[in-house]
């Protein structure tokens, strides 16, 4: 037998048996999980024991009586001095008005005339940071999520806050529930969760003048939806003060 011929034959029948260095092991192909979904579907299911909220939703009735309250909220309201409003002239705020289901689905918008392009993006999100962070059992407004979630405490001392951080989740699209979260997440004031029968229902975020006349309107739209007593809520849910034009 040739010199080449008896190498040719010694690698093939000793090849097989060689022991690679770890780093050269050939590792077996991952093999999917099973059991393991994460449809809306299924996280829309509740636990074992839990009430399920698809027990209620808002009906188009509702989401106008939302729309309709918050924009004749916003005719009242007199908008942020500097904004709209200026030494001698009063005038009323324009908002961009968003509801969306507990997911973050829209389910309705009011836009006013003359309200600002870029609150647009800001309403809706403020609708769904409400949405995604309330449930049945609590309500979360955008603003509180904003207060929980600073770097420090208001007089500029002590620890983060215990959502700390949470501004930097749910951007841009979502494997599980896809575009929805995008617009995602405001931490300022202007979106509330809403309730129905008991249940978390949704959200609706407001945006287009100052925070304060922002949530003022959100809460004229959540009138007959919020949250009652049997829902925790981190402090009290109930606007600031702000000026508004008399009842005609």
């Amino acid at each position: 037998m040739r010199p080449y011929c008896r190498q040719i034959l010694w690698i093939s029948i000793f090849l097989p048996f060689t022991i690679l260095p770890a780093h050269a092991q050939v590792m077996p192909t991952p093999q999917p999980l099973t059991g393991v979904t994460s449809s809306p579907k299924d996280l829309a299911e509740p636990a074992p024991g839990q009430t399920s909220s698809t027990q209620a939703s808002l009906s188009q009735e509702d989401v106008k009586k939302i729309l309709d309250q918050a924009e004749a909220t916003s005719s009242r309201t007199v908008s942020l001095a500097g904004i709209r409003t200026t030494p001698k002239v009063k005038r009323s705020c324009r908002h961009h008005i968003f509801v969306v289901d507990r997911n973050g689905k829209v389910l309705g918008r009011r836009s006013m005339p003359d309200a600002w392009p870029g609150s647009i993006d800001i309403a809706l999100g403020k609708a769904r940071t409400s949405a995604f962070f309330s449930s049945d059992e609590n309500a979360m407004s955008s603003r509180q999520i904003g207060q929980l979630s600073q770097a420090h405490g208001p007089d500029g001392t002590g620890p983060a806050g215990p959502l700390w951080g949470i501004g930097n989740t749910n951007r841009g699209n979502s494997k599980e529930l896809g575009p929805v979260q995008a617009n995602c997440i405001v931490t300022f004031p202007g979106g509330l969760p809403l309730y129905k029968n008991g249940h978390l229902v949704g959200a609706i975020g407001v945006s287009g003048d100052g925070v304060d006349q922002d949530e003022s309107v959100a809460y004229g739209g959540a009138k007959g939806y919020m949250p009652d007593d049997n829902v925790g809520t981190i402090t009290p849910l109930r606007p600031k003060a702000v000026d508004w034009f008399p009842p005609k």
